[in-house]
C-alpha cells in the first residue's frame, strides 16, 4: 500500500535505488509490527485475565509448570500474525506473488493453531484438535502453496537443492523435491511448536532464523551479489525480507511479555504460524538446508520427541528423562532461565555456522 506512495522518493536519475528502498521498508515493517504487537498484546493479556481464559497445563509436564503456567494467558501469536499481515500490506510490493503465497501459508497454519488453542482454552481440552487431522490439513495447505509457487515461477518445479559449504553445489532430488519441500514446511511448523515450551525459548531462535533468511532473501534478489557470492538469483524474492523483518519486530514486542516469568504465551497459533512461515521462506530462497542448520534447535527438539516415542514403543525404555529436550534438562535440575539462555546460545552458534556455510 505505502509502497506505491514511497517509490518516487527513491528514484534518482530515473532509476529506483532498490537497496535503500528495501532497507527503508524493512525498517518501516519492523517498527509497525513492533508497535502494533506491543500495544495489542498488553490488551489481550488484560482481556484473558478479566475473563479468566487460561490454557490448561498437561499434568504429564513438569510439576512446576502446572503451578506457574496454569494462569498464564495464551494465543499471543494471534497478535503477531495480525501485525505481520498488516506490515506486509503496508510495506511490500503487493504485485509480487511471493508475498501472497507466504501470507496464505502463514495465516492458514495460524488458523489451525488458533482453533487448537480455542479448543484448549474454552473447552478445557488439553489435547486440542486431533493430531492426525491437523497434520493432514497442514500438508494440504502446503501442497496448494507449493503448486501455486510453481505456477508463478516454474523454476521452483526443478528438484535441485543447494548444498552448504560447497560453492555453487547442488543436488537434484527430481520428483522427490515436492515431498521434501512439504516436509520442510510442515516439519518446521511442528518443530517450532514443540520447542515453544518454556518462557522465551522459541521466540529468540525464531527471530534469529527470520533475520538470517531475510538477509539471504535480499542477497538472492540482487543479481550483483549472487554473482559475487556464487548463489542463484531469484527476481522479486527480496520482498520477503520485509515480512521477515516484520516478524522480528513483532517478536521483539512479544518477547517483552514472554520473558520469564511470562505474562503470555504465543500458543499454537503463534508457533505453527511462525514455523510454517520460516520453512516456506527457506523454500522461496532455495536454501532449505541452510534453514535446517540455522534452525538446528528446532530440529534437535523435534528429534528428541521422535527418539523418545520410538524408544518407548520398541524397547519400552526412555532415552530422556522427559521430552522435548528442554524438559529433560529441567529434570536434571537446570532452572528454566538456564535452559532458555543456554538454548539461545546454541541457536546463535548454529546460525554462525550456517552463515559461514554459504559465504
Amino acid at each position: 500500500m505505502l509502497y506505491y506512495y514511497l517509490i518516487n522518493l527513491f528514484v534518482i536519475d530515473g532509476s529506483v535505488r532498490d537497496v535503500s528502498f528495501l532497507a527503508f521498508r524493512c525498517a518501516g515493517a519492523l517498527i509497525t509490527s513492533l508497535i502494533f504487537t506491543f500495544i495489542l498484546t498488553n490488551r489481550l493479556i488484560k482481556f484473558f485475565h478479566e475473563n479468566k481464559h487460561f490454557q490448561p497445563i498437561r499434568k504429564s509436564g513438569p510439576a512446576t509448570h502446572i503451578v506457574k503456567k496454569s494462569t498464564t494467558p495464551t494465543m499471543g501469536g494471534l497478535i503477531m500474525m495480525l501485525s505481520i499481515v498488516l506490515s506486509a500490506l503496508l510495506w511490500t510490493n503487493l504485485s509480487i506473488q511471493y508475498i501472497w503465497i507466504s501470507l496464505f501459508v502463514m495465516v492458514s497454519f495460524g488458523i489451525i493453531g488458533l482453533l487448537d488453542d480455542i479448543e484448549k482454552v474454552l473447552f478445557k481440552n488439553t489435547q486440542g484438535l486431533r493430531g492426525s487431522i491437523k497434520i493432514i490439513i497442514q500438508f494440504v495447505i502446503t501442497i496448494i502453496a507449493l503448486l501455486w509457487l510453481q505456477y508463478v515461477n516454474s523454476s521452483y518445479a526443478d528438484g535441485w537443492l543447494s548444498l552448504p559449504f560447497v560453492k555453487g553445489g547442488i543436488i537434484d532430488l527430481g520428483v522427490f523435491y515436492l515431498s521434501f519441500a512439504m516436509i520442510i514446511v510442515v516439519g518446521s511448523a511442528n518443530a517450532v511448536n514443540i520447542t515453544d515450551g518454556l518462557d522465551g525459548l522459541a521466540i529468540v531462535p525464531i527471530m534469529i532464523a527470520a533475520g538470517a533468511l531475510g538477509v539471504l532473501a535480499a542477497i538472492v534478489n540482487s543479481e550483483t551479489l549472487t554473482k559475487y557470492i556464487m548463489l542463484h538469483h531469484i527476481e522479486g524474492v527480496g520482498e520477503i525480507s520485509v515480512i521477515a523483518t516484520a516478524l522480528i519486530g513483532s517478536g521483539l514486542a512479544f518477547l517483552w511479555y514472554n520473558i520469564h516469568p511470562a505474562k503470555i504465551m504465543m500458543g499454537d497459533v503463534g508457533s505453527l504460524m511462525l514455523g510454517s512461515l520460516l520453512g516456506f521462506i527457506a523454500i522461496l530462497v532455495k536454501h532449505e538446508l541452510f534453514y535446517a542448520m540455522i534452525g538446528c534447535l528446532f530440529v534437535v527438539e523435534a528429534v528428541s520427541v521422535i527418539l523418545q516415542v520410538s524408544s518407548w514403543l520398541i524397547f519400552k525404555k526412555r532415552i530422556f528423562l522427559m521430552a522435548p529436550l528442554h524438559h529433560h534438562f529441567e529434570k536434571l535440575g537446570w532452572s528454566e532461565e538456564a535452559v532458555v539462555i543456554r538454548f539461545w546460545i546454541f541457536s546463535i552458534l548454529c546460525s554462525i555456522i550456517a552463515i559461514l556455510a554459504i559465504i
